[in-house]
């Protein structure tokens, strides 16, 4: 009868521990997920894909950072970060890692060589835009390597000040396909 256990137990190990990895989503992904581009909350987010990097193009109703963030499940944490913004009329774009919601720090701070190419912007009165690019092929440990027709979840926000730190004005998160 103990010698019965040990099996007993392995399988219930394989037959129980997937379960526990499923998507618990209400709906999945891939019913709801949308294509570019996507405007949601006065923030409007397009991509295309072309020489092995995908172009990414945000605009928002703000003078302050603009951000869009990639992640393989709706957390906040472990999301790959794009934040943007116009200082002295010359756009950047940097990199972050999101460790926890509120903490997220540059990648370049973490031992990461900054990938985003291409940028460029403007700004009036009221709205950002910001035009950038970065390899499909883009990943490691704080990245989340970019493939067309992947589903994924992308952050959305924005705020009124160019302080990186300064907190959203809006920030939403929905599935998506590149």
């Amino acid at each position: 009868m103990k010698y019965m256990i040990i099996p007993i137990l392995l399988l219930a190990t394989v037959l129980v521990v997937p379960l526990l990895h499923q998507n618990t989503d209400p709906m999945p992904m891939a019913q709801v997920s949308q294509t570019s581009p996507i405007t949601k909350n006065g923030m409007t987010v397009s991509w295309r894909f072309a020489n092995d990097s995908i172009y990414i193009t945000t605009t928002a109703p703000t003078t302050g950072w603009v951000t869009v963030g990639i992640n393989t499940n709706k957390n906040l944490t472990g999301a790959y970060l794009l934040m943007g913004r116009i200082v002295k009329n010359k756009a950047e774009v940097v990199e972050h890692h999101t460790l926890v919601p509120g903490n997220y720090h540059p990648l370049k701070k973490l031992g990461a060589t900054p990938l985003v190419k291409v940028v460029s912007g403007h700004e009036t009165h009221n709205s950002t835009t910001l035009t950038y690019a970065i390899p499909c092929s883009a990943k490691g440990r704080y990245r989340h390597q970019l493939q067309q027709g992947m589903a994924y979840y992308m952050v959305m926000a924005y705020s009124r000040d160019d302080d990186f730190k300064h907190h959203s004005t809006m920030r939403t998160s929905l599935p998506i396909t590149l």
